[in-house]
């Protein structure tokens, strides 16, 4: 066990072992003039008692909301003090009392409750232990919450940094065709977003060995099935059902101990994060002592929150708690807690989600998701697969279409077509998370700011597996000549119906010289994994050729027949240039080649689609000879 971890469990259970007998302790001494903070030249506030002035024994008051929005006060007895526990980071231990709290012990939700002694603020309530048989929290010093505050001075609206989330086998707008991959990708982000190992106390994450943990923080939600909630199962945050907040509940101005809410979704569909504000400062606003996601700068709305019960568990109890109104915006999120400002605004990402079936039923949803590079997509992820769940089933009879319309708009009216069909084993989830990443690598993109001021999906779905295999392929002839056309069938195995044929004509160019064909039949991932088209694997030079190549990405409902002759070329942008001189191929690739180009062996001559209503499955090849 490291030591750090040991010595917190060590001492964690000696004060746990401590009687009631035991509880008279010495009065707090008077507090002290202001004096700078730890690794701060600014002066504390008058209203606050520094960590080094903090002595087992004090006794004082707590700050929350227990019932609807009335704040009331609990008690608090300091036990003692955990010193640089994290980089710059302490902890005080303390004893809490009155109201529910010896039926509940530390409430999930309280994050944030401040804590006085004396009339002077000494921190935050932050922490707690798994499975505690008596209400023992770990207070967060408000000084160290200070140093936020201050870091971000003046208050402003911040960038929020790109950053890299996705790993290199996922960065090309080609990884559309590993469905599978990345369903796992965000599942596994989306469990680690809310998981409570993703809250450590400073950098320890081994502080967990001793059962210390950030206060949980219930998360509600209203508008998606209750599957959603299993994927939060075990997490940091305990999901919630949420109804409408009674009238006239979001009318009081936040303070000291009011439930705080911090919205991840917003309009028919809702996620709001509740926790308690800690301090208020004109327009600024301290929450929660620990963070919310870790994420550094943000922009996320802040809301009053309205409790409306309270659930006392063996394992953690917790507050029914949901949005009740708006108040401003959270910017910071931070170890030490997150800061917000009254009346500010946050910009959120337009959502748009029109439903039909087969039958002609249909629903529409609007709604909002945050945005940030690393929530919007794992939000997109959730929300989908969410909204199509509510009639499909995560299983391997279901499709979903995105119909033409369906698209991502981004600053600089960049469009983002979305139009495809998913069939078959997951559908629900590769659709979800395409568009998830789509969304992710526009916004992470590494050529210029590009923020997506809307998301619009026109979807059709239903429960039967649309998906056809290729069984057989043949020409009419074996021989042609340039500018003469041929006819390639295709012989198409549907799922569970029988097997139909589709005649698909080829135009030879008039200009080709006379040799052998390679053609290349089958589905949108086949193709792409023959190598023949070397387009595809080209990385993008700036934001509109990144835009192009998503819009140019081949389609799972439609067979492709793709033309290639064994000519060494080299593709520079879209463009192959084939059977190059030796003089001009040197100035390209040699001996400091410049610019974004590829070497290949074989140079695609031309490509023909034709739709069907079906994900299509399979690949086979033919040879055709061109003669003079």
């Amino acid at each position: 066990m490291p030591a750090v971890a040991r010595s917190v469990l060590f001492l964690t259970a000696a004060l746990l072992c401590r009687g009631p007998t035991q509880a008279s302790f010495p009065p707090a001494s008077a507090p002290p003039a202001p004096t700078p903070a730890a690794g701060s030249t600014a002066p504390i506030p008058a209203d606050v008692m520094p960590f080094r002035d903090v002595k087992a024994g004090m006794k004082g008051v707590g700050r929350t909301v227990f019932r609807a929005g009335q704040i009331e006060e609990f008690g608090v007895e300091i036990l003692g003090k955990l010193e640089n526990i994290g980089p710059q980071q302490n902890l005080i231990l303390a004893r809490l009392s009155g109201g529910p709290l010896e039926e509940t012990g530390v409430l999930e939700g309280m994050s944030g409750s401040p804590v006085y002694v004396g009339g002077k603020m000494i921190g935050a309530v932050a922490y707690s232990w798994d499975f505690e048989r008596s209400p023992i929290a770990g207070i967060t010093p408000i000084e160290e919450m200070l140093r936020l505050d201050r870091a971000t001075t003046p208050f402003a609206k911040q960038g929020i940094p790109q950053t890299v989330q996705l790993p290199p086998s996922l960065r090309s707008p080609s990884a559309v065709f590993e469905g599978g991959e990345l369903v796992r990708t965000y599942e596994g982000r989306l469990a680690r977003l809310f998981s409570s190992s993703s809250l450590p106390l400073g950098s320890a994450g081994g502080s967990r060995a001793s059962g210390l943990r950030p206060v949980g923080i219930p998360i509600t939600f209203s508008g998606l099935p209750a599957a959603v909630f299993s994927r939060l199962t075990g997490s940091g945050f305990t999901p919630q059902l949420q109804g409408n907040p009674p009238a006239g509940a979001d009318s009081s101005p936040l303070q000291p101990g009011s439930a705080v809410g911090i919205a991840l979704l917003r309009g028919d569909l809702q996620a709001t994060a509740v926790g308690t504000v800690t301090r208020v400062d004109g327009d600024r606003v301290l929450a929660l002592g620990h963070p919310l996601f870790n994420l550094g700068p943000v922009e996320l709305p802040m809301t009053r929150a309205h409790v409306e019960a309270l659930l006392p568990s063996f394992q953690s109890s917790f507050k029914f708690a949901g949005p009740a109104g708006e108040a401003g915006a959270l910017r910071e999120d931070s170890v030490s807690g997150v800061l917000g400002g009254i009346g500010q605004a946050a910009r959120m990402i337009p959502v748009h989600v029109d439903l039909s079936t087969g039958g002609g039923a249909s629903r529409s949803y609007s709604f909002e998701v945050a945005d940030h590079p690393l929530l919007s997509p794992i939000l997109v992820f959730l929300t989908l697969g969410g909204l199509f769940n509510i009639d499909l089933k995560e299983s391997s009879d279901a499709s979903v279409e995105l119909l033409e319309g369906s698209e991502i708009k981004l600053s600089g009216n960049h469009r983002v077509s979305l139009a495809n069909l998913f069939a078959g084993d997951q559908a629900v989830l590769v659709a979800s998370a395409t568009v998830a990443f789509l969304s992710e690598i526009l916004m992470e993109n590494e050529f210029e700011p590009a923020r997506i001021e809307g998301i619009t999906l026109a979807a059709k779905y239903s429960e039967q597996r649309r998906v056809a295999r290729i069984t057989s392929v043949w020409c009419d002839r074996v021989q042609a000549r340039a500018g003469e056309s041929v006819t390639v069938s295709v012989s198409l195995k549907p799922y569970r119906e029988p097997e139909r044929t589709i005649p698909i004509k080829l135009e030879i160019p008039p200009e080709l010289s006379p040799g052998k064909l390679a053609l290349h039949i089958g589905d949108a991932i086949a193709l792409y994994r023959t190598g023949a088209e070397g387009s595809g694997n080209l990385s993008p030079r700036d934001l509109d050729h990144l835009v192009a190549l998503i819009n140019s990405l081949r389609r799972s409902e439609r067979v492709y027949i793709l033309a290639t002759r064994e000519e060494p070329s080299i593709w520079i942008g879209d463009q192959a240039l084939p059977n190059l001189p030796p003089s001009k191929r040197a100035v390209i690739i040699g001996p400091t080649p410049r610019g974004n180009f590829q070497l290949l062996r074989v140079r695609p001559v031309f490509e023909k689609e034709a739709e069907t209503a079906f994900a299509i499955d399979g690949y086979r090849r033919l040879d055709l000879e061109v003669v003079p």
